[in-house]
C-alpha cells in the first residue's frame, strides 16, 4: 500500500499551498524528515507557536473533511484495518520501528514511514503513539489499557535480571518468559526491544543496558568482552581489531589505546611478546622468574626441569630455552639429583 500518495490525497483538502507545504513539512512526507517548528516558522516569517496552531487547528479540521469524505474515509479504513491487526498481534503495542520494517519494509527515514505515522495520528481516536523517552523506544497501540500491562511486564522482567545480577543467554531466558507470562515469542521480542533499559550483548545475552557486559562504552569493557568471546590470550592489536570488528558504534579502537589499557589494568597478564590474558584464568603475573617462583611456591617441594618448563609454558607463551635461561639463575637452586627449588627454600 503506498501511504505517501494516500498522505498527498489527504493533503488536497488543504484550500493552499502554504497548509500543504506545512503538513508536509513538519511530518516529513517529503523525505521522511521532520522539520521542526522553528525552521518552519523562519521560512514564513511566522513564530513557532505560530506554526503549532496552524498545526493544530488544521489536523482537527482535516478529521472533520476526511470524516464526510466517503472514497477518502474507506481508504483510510482499510489502512486502519491492516495496521490494527499488525499491532494486535504483536500484543497490542508494538515498537515504532517493527511496525515500520513489518509494513513498508523501510528504516526509520522514509517517506513511506512518515506517511504511515501521519495517517495514525489522524485516527487520533483509533491509535495512540508514545514518543520515545529515557525508558522506552517509540511505540504504538490500539489500546491505552494495553500499555500497562506492557509496562508490567517490563518491570518483572527487570527485576528478574537485576535479581540474577549477571548477562543472562537469550536463547534460555526467551522460553523463560514464553511460559511465565503465557505470550508468543514474538511479542517478548517486540516488547523486549521497546525497553531501553533492557539490552543485548555481542553474546546475544540479554541484561541491564547500563551493564559493561551489555553495553561496553569504554575500551576496557569492550577488551574484557573480547576475551570473553575469543575466550584465549590475544595480541592487543589482534583485540582491537576484534573490537572495530564487532562493536558498530562508531568509535574505532587503536592498537596502542589497546595496549595502554591493557598495561595500566592489573586484571590483565602479559603472557608473551604483546599477548594478553586475564588473571582470573589463573595466569600468574610478573617475569619468568616470578612465575617459576610461584609455581615452586604452590608446588611445596622441589620439582623436575620438565615439569616446570611444563607449568611454565601453560603460563606463557616463550621458548623451553627462556624458561631455561631464567631457571638457571640465582634465584633457584638445582639439586643434585636435578630438582629445583626456589633459594629461600631448603631442600
Amino acid at each position: 500500500m503506498q501511504y505517501q500518495k494516500i498522505c498527498y490525497k489527504c493533503l488536497n483538502i488543504f484550500p493552499t499551498d502554504r497548509l500543504r507545504d506545512i503538513f508536509a513539512r513538519r511530518y516529513g512526507l517529503k523525505d521522511g524528515k521532520r522539520e521542526t517548528l522553528e525552521s518552519i516558522g523562519k521560512s514564513y516569517n511566522i513564530t513557532r507557536e505560530r506554526v503549532r496552531q496552524i498545526e493544530e487547528s488544521n489536523l482537527d479540521y482535516l478529521r472533520k473533511i476526511i470524516n464526510e469524505n466517503f472514497e477518502l474515509q474507506n481508504t483510510l479504513n482499510a489502512v486502519y484495518t491492516e495496521i490494527s491487526q499488525y499491532i494486535d498481534e504483536y500484543g497490542r503495542v508494538i515498537s515504532e520501528r517493527r511496525l515500520f520494517n513489518e509494513v513498508t519494509g523501510y528504516d526509520e527515514y522514509h517517506p513511506e514511514n512518515a506517511s504511515l505515522s501521519f495517517l495514525l495520528i489522524i485516527k487520533n481516536d483509533k491509535f495512540y503513539r508514545v514518543y520515545e523517552n529515557n525508558h522506552f523506544y517509540s511505540h504504538w497501540t490500539i489500546e491505552k489499557a494495553a500499555l500497562k500491562n506492557f509496562q508490567k511486564f517490563i518491570d518483572s522482567v527487570i527485576a528478574m535480571i537485576a535479581k540474577k545480577g549477571q548477562p543472562i543467554s537469550y536463547e534460555e531466558f526467551l522460553p523463560s518468559l514464553t511460559n511465565q507470562h503465557n505470550l508468543k515469542q514474538k511479542v517478548i521480542e517486540n516488547y523486549l526491544n521497546i525497553s531501553k533499559r533492557i539490552g543485548k550483548n555481542i553474546f546475544n545475552e540479554i541484561g541491564l543496558s547500563h551493564w559493561p557486559e551489555i553495553t561496553p562504552r569504554k575500551v576496557r569493557d569492550k577488551i574484557y568482552l573480547i576475551f570473553k568471546k575469543i575466550n584465549k590470550p590475544l595480541h592487543f592489536k589482534e583485540i582491537a581489531e576484534q573490537i572495530n570488528s564487532l562493536f558498530k558504534d562508531g568509535k574505532k579502537a587503536y592498537p596502542q589505546t589497546v595496549h595502554n589499557e591493557l598495561i595500566k589494568d592489573e586484571k590483565y597478564v602479559l603472557v608473551g611478546r604483546g599477548i594478553y590474558a586475564p588473571k582470573h584464568w589463573g595466569y600468574i603475573a610478573g617475569t619468568i622468574k616470578d612465575v617459576i617462583k610461584k609455581i615452586l611456591e604452590d608446588a611445596k617441594k622441589p620439582l623436575p626441569k620438565e615439569e616446570i618448563i611444563s607449568k611454565v609454558l601453560k603460563q606463557r607463551i616463550v621458548s623451553p630455552t627462556t624458561i631455561l635461561i631464567n631457571l638457571n639463575s640465582p634465584d633457584f637452586i638445582e639439586s643434585q639429583d636435578g630438582y629445583y627449588l626456589n633459594k629461600t627454600e631448603t631442600i
